[in-house]
Parts: structure tokens; sequence; C-alpha cells
């Protein structure tokens, strides 16, 4: 049998060469180390016996091989037939090799050694330069490959133009351990774009770094828990840099600032009196020089307010229809973009800013509505001398229409946008770890794009139609329209905040979420509306 199994393992090797890759390279190395080991017992054992020698001795010396060849033979049988692939052969080969059996366990951790190898070689190569030396597509962490849109708009690599090959990735592998070496080594390639003559990432630490990675790669007895330590110390300095180039010199905190009364609607006043002016371009269908108008109405309220220096690098975009449809307005086709200089796109990247386009655009969509509503109110306080019913009941709409879009608007700008912001500053001064800063400004997106309800579309869409249904009240007022169109729209608002309130209420008793029972406070404090409003 042990002949049966030196061969089995040898046409193994032999196949596996054929096909190439780092890992199975060194699978095959480590193999045929233990298989050498076997060949020369054999040659010896001709030359030291004869014919007076037991067989008792003959087993005796090769005994341990009978114990040895079967899980070697499992192993590679088990690699084989799963199409083991990369990374994951180290996770193979740490399996069988965690074994109570001193001979096998011997033999498969010779066997872990040289596969471990390439795992840290590849592993510190990446963190330390940048490089990934992944011709076989093996390693864990890969390059992401970027949309057209995304490449016209910005051919510079960040930290999410990298990312983790999951099924690369072996169970024995944290996968905390593996988004730090993940995490360091996007931050030295990144950072070499804009300096290729160096890393000054680890300026000051780079000998000792790579004296430890080269001890790590080839020391026998390895435990996980050391390289674990120094990948956590490698990444800290990292961090540590990308903190002081971004925060410090690059004024993070300023620009979040901008992020935040740009995008997030913080400068209301501007907004406000932009709205107002610019409506009349916006109303109907956009043309070609309809961006360059909007843009020159919104620096001159900037500069009416003193705000240039907060929008010096931000512009209004207008997206025109792909097709000739006269619904689309120029409200429906306008967009905010932002100007994003070295080193803040490691922070502001394209899907960063479109997450931050989708708040924006539904902001405006309230504050829109709020500034039409404004107008129609100031309308009906000139009729006073109106007493009728009808102008009474379009009052009475008025007024609810108003405060449902009032509530709305107070608990997006201070119960979620404020809130979360104030929550995001907390963190980002508090600590000098980017990595922890780039956590929390994910999170904060997340949350505001939750708490907007952005990522909820029923409840996102039921909000819509509700100011749609107040600027198409509104403009048909301020047009004297018919009480008979008024009271159609009048009859759709009122179920329409029927079924908003509902959802709301299913929600709040779903889901132990705050921001949902926050809203419903704010628009039916103490249920009086779903008390008394029965569905139309």
């Amino acid at each position: 049998m042990l002949g049966y199994y030196c061969k089995y393992l040898k046409g193994f090797i032999q196949r596996a060469q054929e096909k190439r890759g780092f890992f199975l390279d060194s699978l095959c190395t480590g193999l045929q180390d233990v298989l050498d080991e076997y060949l020369y017992t054999v040659a010896s054992l001709e030359r030291e016996l004869d014919d007076e020698s037991s067989l008792l001795v003959l087993q005796h010396r090769l005994e341990k091989y009978h114990m040895l060849f079967l899980p070697l033979k499992n192993l590679a049988d088990d690699i084989t037939k799963n199409e083991v692939h990369g990374c994951n052969i180290y996770g193979v080969v740490c399996k069988y090799a965690n074994t109570g059996t001193p001979i096998l366990k011997d033999a498969l951790d010779r066997v872990l050694f040289h596969v471990r190898r390439v795992l840290v070689r590849q592993s510190t190569c990446w963190m330390m330069r940048g490089n990934l030396q992944d011709p076989f597509d093996e390693f864990f962490v890969q390059k992401e490959t970027p949309s057209k849109e995304g490449d016209s708009q910005d051919a510079r690599e960040s930290l999410d133009s990298y990312s983790l090959k999951v099924e690369l990735l072996p169970s024995c592998i944290p996968v905390t351990l593996a988004r730090k070496i993940l995490f360091a080594g996007a931050a030295v390639r990144v950072f070499s774009q804009e300096k290729p003559s160096g890393h000054p990432i680890y300026e000051g630490r780079m000998e000792e770094f790579s004296s430890r990675c080269s001890q790590m790669e080839s020391k026998r007895d390895l435990r996980l828990q050391e390289f674990e330590d120094l990948v956590e110390e490698i990444r800290s300095q990292a961090a540590l840099y990308l903190w002081h180039i971004i925060v410090e010199e690059g004024g993070l905190i300023s620009h979040l600032h901008l992020m935040r009364n740009g995008f997030l609607l913080g400068h209301g006043d501007l907004f406000q009196h932009f709205i107002q002016a610019v409506d009349p371009l916006l109303h109907g269908p956009p043309d070609a020089d309809t961006e360059y108008e909007v843009n020159e109405l919104f620096q001159l309220h900037s500069a009416m307010l003193h705000l240039e220096e907060d929008t010096d690098k931000l512009a209004l975009t207008i997206r025109l229809p792909q097709t000739d449809s006269a619904a689309a307005s120029g409200w429906d086709c306008l967009g905010l973009s932002y100007t994003v200089a070295y080193p803040l796109h490691i922070v502001f990247t394209q899907g960063v800013l479109t997450k931050y386009a989708h708040v924006f655009r539904f902001l405006l969509d309230v504050r829109r509505t709020q500034a039409v509503l404004r107008l129609c109110w100031l309308q009906q306080t000139k009729d006073k001398g109106a007493c009728s019913m009808e102008s009474t009941q379009l009052r009475h709409m008025s007024l609810h229409m108003s405060s449902l879009v009032e509530s709305l608007q107070y608990y997006l700008q201070v119960d979620v946008v404020e809130s979360q912001f104030s929550a995001l500053l907390q963190k980002v001064q508090a600590t000098k770890d980017f990595e922890t800063i780039q956590q929390a400004h994910s999170c904060f997106l997340g949350t505001l794009l939750a708490q907007t309800f952005i990522l909820l579309k029923p409840l996102r869409e039921q909000v819509r139609e509700l100011l749609r249904l107040c600027r198409s009240f509104s403009g048909l007022f301020l047009a004297g329209g018919s009480f008979t169109k008024l009271q159609e729209v009048m009859k759709n608002f009122d179920t329409s905040r029927f079924l908003l309130l509902r959802i709301l209420s299913t929600l709040a008793n779903r889901h132990s979420e705050m921001h949902i029972s926050q809203l419903l406070l704010r628009l039916d404090y103490s249920n009086f509306l779903s008390s008394t409003q029965a569905m139309p």
C-alpha cells in the first residue's frame, strides 16, 4: 500500500504543477518534502538490510508512513474533487493539520509551513508596498472593476477600489484580520499614486516592519495571534498616517460641514431664497442652457448671503432627459456635484457622493414643497375677505398640508441630519484612527439613508406622493384653478396622509427603530389624526 500511496501522491504533484499557482506549488513542495523523507528511508533500508535481516525491522522503520500517507492522500483528494484554489488551500491544510496524532501533525505542519509562507508573503507584500502579487487570482484581496461612469469622473483610486474576495478567504482567517490587511495595503496603494517615489506611511518603521514580516514568513511554528498582532500594528500605523493627511492637513471636518451645508441643506436661508428664484427656470423641461443659468443664480444668492467660501466647490447639475418626455421638469433633473481635491477623494468617493446626492434630492423636494405652500398661505392671508365655505375649506387644507410638511421638514433636518451629524463630529474628533473615522462616516451615511426612508420604497413613495399633491394643490390655487379640481387633490391628499400614518404605525409596531416612532410623533401627535380621520 505504501508504494501505491507514494505513486498516487507523486501523480498528484505532477498534475498540480501543470496547473500552476503559488499555493498549489507550495502544497506540492510540502508533500514532496514528506515523500523525499520516505524515499530516503527506503533507500537507506535497501543499503542496510541483508538476507538475514528480519521483516520486523522493515515494518518498524516504515510503520509511521502507514499512518501518514492515507491522510495525505485524503488531503490531495479533497483539493482535487472540490477544486480548491488559492488561499483556500491554506484553509484545507489547516483543517487536516488539526490532529492529535504526533507523527501526522508533524508532517502536516511541514506542509502547512510551505503553504503559510505564500499567504504571509502575499499579505505582507500587499500591506508594505501595495503590490498584489497575484497572477493566478489566488489572494483574497482584489481590485474592483470600476464602472465606465466612475472612470470618466475620477480615475484616481480610493480605498474602495479594493475589496475582499470572500470566496477565497479561508474559514481559519478571521474576516476582521482580512479587512485589516485590505485596509493597510489599499492605503499604501492609493497614496503611492500621489507620491510614487516612496511610501511614507510607514516612515520611521519601514525597516522594522519589513524585518518582522520576513521573520514571520520563515517561522515554522508561527501562531495566528502573532501574525494578527503584526497586522494590527501595521494597520494602526497606516490609519494614523491617513488621519494626519486627511483630517489635519486635508481639513476633513470643514469639508464635512460643507457637505452638511450643501448636500444636506444645512444653509436653510440660502436654499429658501434660491428655490424661489430658480423655480421659473425649473418649472418646465430643461434645455442646454438651464444648468448654466441655475448655477448663476446659486452663486448669486451665495454671494448675497456671504457664503461663497462654502459653495465654491459645489455646482448644481442638470441631467437632460434621454427622451423627449415633456413630463420631466427641471426639478426632476436637478442634482448637486462636489469638486473633490486630494486627499479627500479617499473619503468622498463616487459611491459616497452618490449617496449624498440621493439625500440632497429628497431634502430639496421637501424644501421646495414647503416654499410653495408658504406662497399659497401668503396668498390666502391676502384674501381675508373671502369667508365662503369653499375658501374656508381651502385654508384648512392649506394648514393641514403645511403642518405635515413642516413636521416632516423638522424631523429630517433636526431629528435626523443635525442629530446624526453631531454624533459624527464627536466620533471624528475623538480618534486619530482614520479607519474608525471612515467607518463612522459610512455609518452616518447609512443612517441618513435609512432614517430619511430613501431605502424603504413603500414609505418613500408615499411621502413623495404627498409632497406632489401639496405642490399640485398650491399650483392650482395660485393659478386660480377650479374648486372641483382642488377638491380632487384634497381628497387624494387625505387618502395619502391616512396611508402614510398607517404605514408608519405598522412599521412602529413591527420594528423597534426609534426614528419611525419619532416621525410618527411629529406627524400625528397623541394619535390625533389617526383617531379622528377615517379612510376616505
